[in-house]
């Protein structure tokens, strides 16, 4: 973004979109593209997004450092054995805003039996950060926020800070991973409570399955 503002380029978007299924790369559309992007992809037969809800708080680790949400680490773990039954580890990736939630899910899966050393050298979970430029068959988002998270730490992390569009972007980079199917995991009655993007996505994912399911009487 710097250098292209030094040297007054305009950006150029590439108009038509080839990886991610169509309600997947919609919300992103909307959000970050003006609309102006070209969808190719097929619709599936099931829906693209789904939300997987709970009611659990986060807390910080141990060093008090970023944030964790253990009933959450417990659902996107069921998530990632149940995934691992149809798809490759290498198709499938976590991502996280916080860098003490991906560590901790990989910790514990370290300590599961029912994945390979080579599963889990394939599975990424990480930050968006290290999935810019990556792209998985089906990715899980795990949100993380619940009630105890500081009010600025959750402006930072759904980019209300209009003056800093790269953490908005971060949103945009964790949705439009998932090629195919896109799970988000989080605490919904909390993040529907507050204003930012990511009630912007959950309202969005509650509006594709619902027209989904319409199509389909």
């Amino acid at each position: 973004d710097k250098i292209i503002k030094s040297h007054n380029i305009s950006r150029t978007i590439l108009r038509e979109h080839y990886r991610c299924s169509p309600d997947i790369i919609d919300f992103s559309n909307r959000i970050f593209y003006d609309n102006l992007l070209r969808v190719k992809t097929e619709p599936l037969d099931e829906n693209e997004i789904d939300l997987i809800s709970h009611d659990g708080d986060c807390q910080k680790p141990a060093d008090k450092r970023s944030w964790i949400n253990e009933q959450e680490i417990e659902l996107v773990i069921e998530k990632l054995l149940d995934l691992k039954k149809s798809f490759p580890c290498e198709e499938i990736g976590v991502v996280s805003p916080f860098r003490a939630q991906a560590s901790t899910i990989r910790n514990r899966i370290l300590q599961l039996d029912d994945f390979t050393e080579k599963d889990l050298i394939n599975l990424t979970i990480d930050t968006a950060h290290k999935f810019q430029g990556d792209e998985k068959e089906v990715m899980i988002y795990s949100l993380t926020a619940g009630p105890s998270m500081t009010e600025k730490t959750y402006d930072w992390m759904v980019g209300n800070n209009r003056n800093n569009p790269h953490e908005r972007n971060l949103i945009n980079v964790a949705v439009t991973r998932a090629r195919k199917k896109l799970f988000i995991i989080g605490n919904e009655n909390f993040i529907l409570s507050k204003s930012g993007l990511l009630t912007e996505l959950i309202n969005f994912t509650h509006y594709c399955n619902n027209k989904n399911n319409i199509s389909q009487k």
